[in-house]
């Protein structure tokens, strides 16, 4: 697993995440962004949504899905009427499409690595007692190259963490552009589920990702390295 030299690698408070993050300079999106989007939604949450990095909206408002896939995310959770312990950030904190030249919507894997701390100090300090992986990349760093790799809409136990996917709400959108709702209605039957479920589940006394105490496994996979 990938060093962890950042002095915050344990849990800690919110305030202090927030403090720690939020001028950080690890990595070249520092020098583009406006506002890094740490989290948005229950500090104590049950379940974790996580993304991969934020947009040009998350770039203005320092908060963390708070765009056109977020507006869809939260009206999917009421639909669902999903209880608010939940919460959402991604895998990088900060947006690779600000507007300015050279946008991008997905994060570099030095992006990825160089905010990996963040990420593993955030897990620490919440405890959720799943974490629900929207698209391919936070799957890919949580439950791929694995013989119980995840299906769509599906929880399953890694060591003591439990893991599911869930198609990233950009998607979503992108499909009822298309006329297409049966993603979106089996994604909303899948979080009422989870819903129902969650009492069945307790928050992990470690974070244990394939049998070794780290932030994920390698994600060179993802980039096809």
């Amino acid at each position: 697993c990938y060093t962890l030299n950042f002095p915050l690698q344990t849990a800690c408070s919110f305030d202090r995440l927030h403090e720690a993050f939020r001028n950080c300079q690890r990595c070249q999106l520092a020098n583009t962004r406006c506002k890094t989007a740490l989290w948005r939604g229950d500090p104590h949450a049950e379940v974790l949504f996580l993304g991969q990095c934020p947009g040009q909206v998350e770039d203005t408002t320092g908060l963390p899905f708070v765009g056109p896939s977020g507006n869809l995310l939260d009206l999917m959770l009421r639909e669902a009427q999903f209880p608010e312990i939940y919460g959402i950030s991604n895998i990088v904190g900060c947006s690779p499409n600000t507007g300015l030249a050279n946008n991008r919507d997905d994060p570099t894997l030095a992006e990825c690595l160089a905010c990996s701390d963040r990420l593993w100090c955030l897990l620490l300090t919440v405890r959720p007692k799943i974490i629900v992986a929207l698209g391919r990349l936070p799957a890919t760093m949580f439950i791929a190259n694995n013989p119980k790799a995840v299906a769509l809409n599906e929880i399953i136990q890694l060591g003591s963490n439990h893991f599911a996917q869930m198609r990233h709400p950009a998607y979503l959108l992108r499909r009822l552009g298309q006329h297409s709702t049966y993603e979106l209605t089996e994604a909303i039957t899948f979080l009422k589920q989870l819903r129902d479920q969650l009492p069945d589940y307790n928050r992990p006394d470690h974070l244990q990702y394939f049998g070794e105490v780290c932030p994920f496994p390698p994600i060179e996979a993802y980039f096809n390295l």
